[in-house]
């Protein structure tokens, strides 16, 4: 009924169908196909706070039915180009598809719209984690170069930098990495800290051991 109506352009009472269906028992399927094109309805009147709201409900009967949930958040996006948060939930969406390179270009998009310097880094830190997945390791190590930049007490980004180095065998470097990054760690961060410690001295034995490359 909702699309008749609008068909006829009879919009607020398409809207009106489109509510009153959900009184009905739905599937999440066609749940999705509802609030998509109240959606699409809601944008092209406009009404764009409205519009991201059912595009949210969108997403989330997507998640239930096991659907792919990009589409809301590409519409959001387009509705708000420079909202940090509807980025976010795409890069999050395409995570979860298993999509990384749209995730990371997702992330990349937030990243030129935010200004706090902690959700910079954490996004920073997302992007190379991804980075990673996709085995672009040298751009990994980029981005938390970036990150250091950025945040140069932060422990997390000395951490990851570690990682890489130590799974390629630089040694020296990793270690280097590790003894920056427990040097910046909070003292109440106990598990992450016996964990560094560890890979130092892991690393301390097999460069002694003239296993170690620069």
């Amino acid at each position: 009924m909702g699309e008749i109506l609008k068909l006829l352009k009879r919009y607020d009472e398409a809207l009106a169908a489109y509510v009153d269906s959900f009184h009905y028992e739905l599937d999440n399927v066609n749940k999705v196909d509802i609030h998509r094109e109240r959606g699409a309805l809601l944008a092209l009147l406009k009404r764009h706070d409205e519009a991201i709201e059912a595009y949210l409900d969108q997403a989330e009967a997507c998640g239930r039915a096991w659907l792919d949930a990009r589409e809301p958040y590409e519409q959001i996006v387009q509705l708000t180009p420079t909202s940090v948060y509807s980025w976010k939930r795409k890069a999050r969406a395409c995570e979860y598809l298993q999509l990384y390179n749209e995730a990371v270009m997702a992330y990349q998009q937030a990243l030129k719209q935010v200004n706090d310097i902690s959700e910079k880094a954490d996004i920073y830190l997302s992007i190379g984690s991804l980075l990673k997945l996709l085995k672009r390791y040298d751009e990994a190590v980029r981005i938390y170069y970036q990150g250091v930049l950025l945040c140069p007490n932060d422990y997390r980004f000395y951490r990851e930098k570690a990682e890489i180095f130590k799974d390629f065998k630089r040694y020296r470097q990793a270690l280097a990495a590790y003894e920056q990054a427990i040097a910046l760690i909070p003292h109440n961060m106990n598990f992450s800290m016996e964990k560094i410690r560890s890979e130092i001295e892991t690393l301390k034995r097999l460069i002694s051991s003239d296993n170690g490359m620069v």
